[in-house]
């Protein structure tokens, strides 16, 4: 997955030499474009940028002994050194989490909004099955163990009697979404899962059932790979049925199906390769354009195996318009070649892939593609907009995990060997030069209700030919309106802060986002936040509809405030009193239906509905 960063970094903006042409290496970082970290063993099969431009990478830690191996996190500085002031020395090995014998692999990495780092992965258990279970680790930015989290910064999943994670994304609130697949018995096959976690490491048991959910519906998913959040809290996710087939399904935020999603309305979308293309095709990674379509990274194979990538229209229907009027595009590659899209990623104007391109050239194996915004091959990148190199005398068991840094810089990561044999692995990194200049780099971006209004704060560290700002808003997070200019205050790279109060907020949920709009016209849009507006005076319920807890929200935190639960004839059902601005209860107990909370307090009675499902 796979989120995008909004990352703090100065760099040149000028670029008049051979070596920062874009695809090509890096000359500035580590040594000519390439790293191999041999100071410790490891690998990496996951990357994340920080907002200051480090780094981090996610990945097993080898070990002489089985029951030494374990996950390892470094961070790597700007200019590819170890970065000594994380965990130790660099890194921080995370080894036995409770009866977990071994950490077999990581999945995905994501940093939050306060420089946390998240990783999870797959360990498998210290007992004579050995069943894998899922792991979730947060460090706190210092590369040490975040307390605050689960049991001492280790939450283990144990969803069924084989679990395996494949992907991660966090939602603007902190809750982290979890998503793979398990093999319940040997009477019940692979079935994908999702799992939503709160930020205090315990199961959301607002989401399907104890916090964990199975979205087969009417299909029968064996695999779900990759997950993301779009600014209205929907839920994407891509994978594989046992049709088999490939599929795109979009969930509400409680995890429910979303029925207007796809042409027949049935929440779940797809696409058929040409025989000519494929006989096999997975997907591997989904991300959203500011426009709302959603792109979809994999592979597609017959006697090769090639980087894919598809597109559908924001509606879940297939965009025919992109590739070759297909809906997707296929990477060229050498008879007998393998290559494999694991990230994409929309930067600026252009589209990037990263995974692994391997060819009989021996420096091969990390592939990047840029792709213009109409699924052609950007020819100005690489060769043919294509960009690949390697470790000659190296061997490399991985390679292709990317990320996009703030100045448009490709990073990528994997795993290598030295000595003509495979004994201890250790990082690779990659960082290939890009010419994406993004004209704004925003380093914050928040919402939040003062009394009767929304402000909104964003900071920026670098602003090159901007003009000025349009606040957008919108109810549902697809039509926008602006509400407002913001001129820009200054050029180059300097921190600028600036704010806007919205005096006309909507009722409900109110999506933002901000156009910004360069002094030749052109423009590019911000991540969106999202607030839920509550007018002075009332009270709102969330989730709405609600299966086993509700929140009554509003509530004036200085006196004590009286909350029933009535049915529609007015009958009361519970009551409670609480002195906070919001108050959770149990609905488990009550049958599906409409009901109403009335609250009373010193200031009067105020009455809303709600479902129970």
């Amino acid at each position: 997955m796979k989120q995008l960063i909004y990352t703090t970094a100065c760099f040149l903006s000028f670029w008049t030499t051979v070596n920062a042409q874009p695809g090509t290496l890096d000359k500035t970082f580590s040594n000519n474009g390439k790293l191999f970290e041999d100071s410790f063993t490891g690998n990496c099969t996951a990357v994340a940028i920080q907002k200051d431009g480090k780094i981090v990478t996610g990945g097993i830690y080898d070990a002489n002994k089985e029951e030494d191996i374990a996950f390892i996190f470094a961070r790597f500085n700007t200019d590819g050194s170890l970065d000594e002031t994380f965990g130790d020395n660099g890194k921080a090995i995370i080894k036995r989490v409770e009866n977990i014998l071994i950490s077999d692999q990581m999945r995905a990495l994501s940093i939050q909004e306060d420089g946390k780092i998240i990783g999870c992965g797959r360990v498998v258990g210290n007992n004579i099955d050995r069943y894998s279970d899922i792991a979730v680790i947060r460090l706190n930015a210092d590369g040490m163990l975040d307390n605050s989290f689960s049991d001492n910064g280790v939450l283990v999943l144990n969803i069924g009697n084989e679990d395996g994670v494949a992907d991660m994304a966090l939602q603007a609130d902190g809750k982290i979404l979890l998503t793979g697949y398990i093999e319940q018995t040997e009477k019940q096959s692979q079935s994908g899962f999702i799992a939503r976690i709160l930020p205090d490491g315990n199961y959301d048991n607002g989401f399907g059932t104890g916090g964990v959910m199975f979205p087969s519906y009417t299909l029968s998913i064996s695999h779900i790979s990759a997950i993301t959040v779009q600014p209205d809290n929907k839920i994407l996710i891509c994978g594989e049925t046992f049709s088999p087939g490939l599929f795109v399904m979009r969930l509400l935020p409680d995890g429910a199906l979303d029925n207007t999603f796809d042409e027949d309305k049935d929440g779940f979308a797809g696409i058929k390769f040409e025989q000519s293309d494929a006989t096999y095709a997975t997907f591997n990674d989904i991300a959203m354009q500011p426009d709302g379509k959603i792109l979809v990274a994999g592979t597609a194979g017959d006697i090769s195996y090639k980087m894919a990538l598809s597109r559908f229209k924001a509606d879940g229907s297939v965009d025919s318009a992109f590739g070759d009027k297909m809906g997707y595009t296929v990477v060229p590659i050498e008879d007998n070649g393998v290559a494999k899209a694991y990230h994409v990623e929309v930067a600026g104007e252009k589209i990037i892939l990263t995974g692994l391109y391997a060819t009989t050239d021996p420096n091969s194996y990390f592939g990047a593609v840029r792709y213009n915004m109409d699924g052609t091959l950007d020819p100005a990148f690489g060769e043919n907009g294509i960009a690949v190199t390697g470790f000659l005398n190296l061997g490399i068991l991985y390679a292709g995990y990317g990320a996009i840094q703030a100045d448009g810089k490709i990073v990528m990561g994997g795993a290598g060997y030295q000595d003509g044999e495979y004994n201890f692995t250790n990082i690779a990194l990659v960082r290939f030069n890009n010419d994406i200049v993004l004209p704004i780099i925003y380093s914050k971006f928040s919402a939040t209700q003062t009394k009767e209004y929304i402000t909104l704060n964003w900071q920026t560290t670098t602003e090159l030919n901007n003009k000025y700002f349009a606040v957008e808003r919108s109810s549902n997070a697809v039509n926008y309106t602006a509400v407002a200019q913001v001129n820009s205050v200054a050029t180059g790279a300097a921190v600028q802060d600036y704010a806007y109060t919205d005096k006309l907020a909507l009722a409900g949920n109110n999506y933002y986002r901000l156009k910004q709009v360069d002094k030749d016209g052109k423009f590019s849009y911000s991540k969106t936040v999202s607030i839920a507006y509550l007018r002075p005076g009332s009270i709102q319920l969330f989730p709405n509809p609600a299966k086993d807890k509700l929140t009554v929200k509003g509530l004036n935190a200085a006196i004590t405030s009286t909350i029933a639960v009535l049915d529609i004839q007015g009958k009361q059902l519970l009551q409670f009193t609480a002195k906070a601005a919001a108050f959770s209860f149990s609905v488990g107990s009550l049958a599906p239906g409409t009901y109403m909370v009335r609250v009373k307090d010193g200031n009067g009675t105020k009455v809303e509905k709600f479902v129970k499902e």
